[in-house]
């Protein structure tokens, strides 16, 4: 049954509202009119001033004070006017009694209306300070039931104080730090301030040891990096960090760097600096931690001047504890922490690559020309081919050879007309083939073999071009990706820590908290598929530029955006805005295909070596071999039985040339299969050819149709991601109020991840469609040329000149 509420304004407007809704209309009506007699207020009176009190002299805050001055600034608005004078900006020189003093000296001051004490010895001062005279906004607390702060239900309950307490305590840090490093002899490295003003952390370094069967020391801290790593106990594995308000940034980072030398593993209380500085990890890891304090702090500034005691405003914060490691830390001292302990965690410098060393497209193109094996191996082909083609012409040079022969014979048969019992003989015989039809077409057929080897190579190293290109950008295609799933995991925990906020307020149930923890677990897995493509992309542009798989690959894409840029400009966009132009695009490519496509060129090659095979086959029939041939010889031995010569009329020297011309008359058939197997090559190659046209047309329209409709996608991408993500944000802030689902939320949310994975797809999809219009082409030199993108653009621009169709 639904309950309905009759709303007045005014005096004539009456609106008829479910009960559940006009609740919370007459709440958010009663705020508007309390702002509105705030503002009316506020815009007459004096400007609020608000002091700071420190610890001491710092270079830095837990919370930035100019972030501080921001946040209050944009909440109070036009309300108030507050200011933040520098004279009322106070320390304690690092001593309890004197920034005691410094807050009750504060206190007494009548120019200042509210304190902020953002030190953490001056919030835990404030905490147990009786007689607060003036509203007191705590900010840096370690550990608010360590430091036993006042607390009544989700307030202070003490008068005019209000400070900010997060849920995880320090105890939490130090079992974190143990679950994930495994240490058994931890050293604390609190200031000596920190001792004093909380004397029980003692007890709590004892219980924890306790707890985790480990050994825990502890090493003061001052101002001076040098004098902590010297107290250091030589056995330390694991060092815990408190906020070290006294060190210097210069001091924290010589900390970091000595502590990273020795391989100690650290744990920061605080996220910044020390992460920054070089810390292992934090889990106080989100920088937005640091917004939603200064925000609460200025909301606690404007509740405070609209009249709210600052003992009743509420003091917890609920921040869930968020891990963040730094992976350059992790791998200078030999840490690799578990895949599982990753997944919730913020990552530091995941991939430690230089971006100035980025390999870009140009030179992942480069390489391959250089070093891809199967290019590699391909090369040998036409070296293997010229070896053919010598070996064919051998056979139309000069043959030469000579011969050695030495007899023995019995010297019953030696006589001097015949032989004598031991003879010796020097030949030579010399030929030179005059003209063979089958020795002249096979060398003919041999070089156009070569010249087909040469095209095919050049098929090979455009083919390897393609791929890379293409890999590299399925690459950061990929990385992209990933990136978008990540995110999409961060706006999934963030949606269920605001389930998880609703469900302690009262305002939705488990269900909730449940639904999200169901997604957060799907979309950290979809991340964990994403991050395979991502290697599974690096290997094979690491196969293609024959590099090992073991090796790292950092691929950047700052030329990507150029080219898209150019792309972008008018005169690129006049080639093709109209369907005249289109098709006279297209036309001027598949043109410059046909005229330089190494496949119609192969072809040729193969061709006209048929067509010289069916000519020598004919010619078979009736074209003779003709030879010239001498030889000679003269006898340099002759004894034995035998061996007078005087008045035989024998000679030792003989010498004979002739001419021969042979043509076969009958090889039973032979001749007529040779040519009809040139007849069906040659056949079938023409046929190829034909098919080659076809094929590499298509290959064109193809791809320039596909990058005609995926250069639009990137500007309409960016334009849906816009959208989808201003709408989840709108569906957030009606969620966190009530007015939204969580249906709503989570199709919002999947609208968005969609909208983002399609632009990270969109910008790398139309390069990898124009890579296809470059190997449609047969050229890559718009690429790999320093001038080649004007070249390409000036002969489109010679083509349509030519065509009749102008520049207007």
């Amino acid at each position: 049954m639904i309950e309905f509420a009759v709303i007045e304004a005014g005096f004539m407007v009456i609106y008829l509202l479910p009960l559940r809704h006009a609740r919370a209309f007459i709440e958010r009506l009663g705020a508007l009119v309390c702002l509105a007699l705030a503002f009316t207020a506020g815009a007459n009176s004096d400007p609020v001033n608000i002091a700071v009190l420190n610890d001491g002299p710092v270079e830095r805050t837990f919370v930035a004070n100019d972030l501080i001055k921001e946040e209050i600034e944009a909440v109070l608005g036009k309300e108030f006017s507050a200011q933040f004078p520098d004279h009322l900006v106070r320390d304690g020189g690092w001593n309890i009694n004197s920034i005691r003093d410094a807050l009750r000296a504060l206190m007494r001051d009548p120019e200042v209306d509210i304190i902020l004490t953002s030190g953490l010895i001056a919030t835990h001062v404030a905490a147990h300070l009786e007689g607060l005279s003036k509203p007191v906004i705590g900010i840096v607390v370690a550990d608010s039931v360590l430091q036993e702060f006042p607390r009544q239900g989700n307030a202070s309950g003490k008068r005019n104080f209000v400070y900010l307490a997060d849920d995880h305590t320090v105890g939490q840090d130090l079992d974190l730090f143990h679950r994930l490093i495994g240490f058994k002899q931890l050293t604390i490295v609190p200031d000596r301030l920190v001792l004093d003003a909380i004397p029980e952390l003692p007890t709590l370094i004892e219980e924890a040891a306790q707890r985790l069967d480990v050994t825990i020391d502890v090493a003061m801290a001052s101002d001076s990096a040098a004098q902590v790593l010297e107290r250091m106990p030589p056995a330390t594995e694991a060092v815990y960090l408190p906020p070290l308000s006294r060190f210097s940034d210069v001091e924290v980072a010589r900390l970091m760097e000595g502590l990273n030398a020795r391989g100690i593993a650290t744990f920061a209380l605080t996220g910044q600096p020390y992460m920054s500085a070089g810390a292992l990890m934090t889990g106080s890891g989100r920088n937005v931690d640091y917004t939603r304090v200064a925000r609460r702090i200025a909301l606690n500034v404007q509740s405070i001047l609209l009249g709210t005691a600052a003992e009743d405003l509420k003091v917890d914060l609920s921040q869930t504890q968020k891990l963040a490691i730094n992976m350059v830390t992790a791998r200078a001292i030999g840490y690799s922490p578990r895949w599982q302990d990753l997944e919730g965690s913020i990552v530091i410098d995941e991939v430690s690559a230089d971006t100035a060393d980025a390999l870009d497209l140009v030179g992942a193109l480069e390489l391959a020309l250089a070093n891809n094996p199967a290019l590699k191996v391909s090369e040998f082909n036409p070296l293997i081919a010229q070896t053919s083609a010598d070996a064919a012409r051998a056979g139309l040079l000069p043959q030469i050879s000579t011969g050695f022969s030495a007899t023995k014979i019995d010297s019953d048969r030696a006589n001097p007309l015949s032989a004598a019992e031991r003879s010796g003989e020097i030949s030579g015989q010399a030929s030179q083939l005059v003209y063979s039809e089958r020795v002249w077409s096979g060398y003919t057929v041999a070089k156009l073999l070569r010249e087909a080897e040469d095209h095919a190579l050049k098929v090979v190293a455009l083919d390897t071009l393609e791929q890379t290109a293409i890999a590299y950008l399925n690459l950061l295609q990929a990385q992209a990706q990933a990136q978008v799933r990540g995110s999409n995991v961060l706006v999934t925990e963030s949606n269920l820590e605001l389930a998880q906020s609703r469900e302690r307020v009262g305002q939705s149930g488990r269900a909730d908290v449940l639904r999200f923890r169901s997604e957060l677990a799907i979309d950290r897995q979809n991340l964990y598929a994403a991050l395979g493509e991502v290697d599974t992309a690096a290997v094979e542009l690491k196969r293609l530029l024959g590099r090992p798989v073991s090796d790292e690959v950092n691929v950047g894409d700052s030329g990507i955006p150029r080219l898209i840029d150019l792309f972008s400009e008018a005169r690129y966009q006049r080639l093709f805005n109209n369907e005249l132009r289109w098709n006279l695009f297209r036309e001027f490519h598949i043109d410059q295909a046909l005229a330089h496509a190494p496949e119609l060129q192969q072809i040729d090659a193969l061709t006209a070596g048929a067509e010289r095979q069916l000519l020598a086959a004919r010619r078979a029939y009736y074209v003779p071999d003709v030879n010239v041939v001498g030889q000679a010889t003269t006898r340099i031995l002759r004894g034995g039985a035998g061996s007078g010569l005087s008045g035989t009329g024998l000679d030792d020297d003989q010498w004979a040339v002739g001419v021969e011309a042979t043509l076969p008359l009958f090889l039973g058939g032979e001749r007529q299969a040779a040519k009809d197997e040139a007849t069906y090559t040659l056949s079938q190659t023409r046929f190829q050819r034909t098919q080659f046209e076809i094929d590499i047309q298509a290959r064109v329209m193809a791809a320039l149709e596909r990058s005609g409709a995926s250069f639009p996608a990137i500007r309409l991408s960016k334009e849906a991601a816009v959208a989808a993500r201003d709408n989840l944000e709108l569906v957030t802030d009606g969620y966190s109020a009530g007015a939204a689902t969580i249906t709503e939320l989570n199709d919002a949310q999947d609208a968005a991840l969609t909208a983002e994975l399609a632009v990270a797809q969109a910008r790398y999809q139309f390069i990898i469609n124009f890579v296809g219009v470059l190997r449609g082409m047969a050229s890559f030199d718009i690429l790999l040329a320093p001038d080649g993108l004007n070249e390409w653009y000036e002969s489109i621009n010679a083509f349509f000149e030519a065509a009749g169709v102008g520049s207007s």
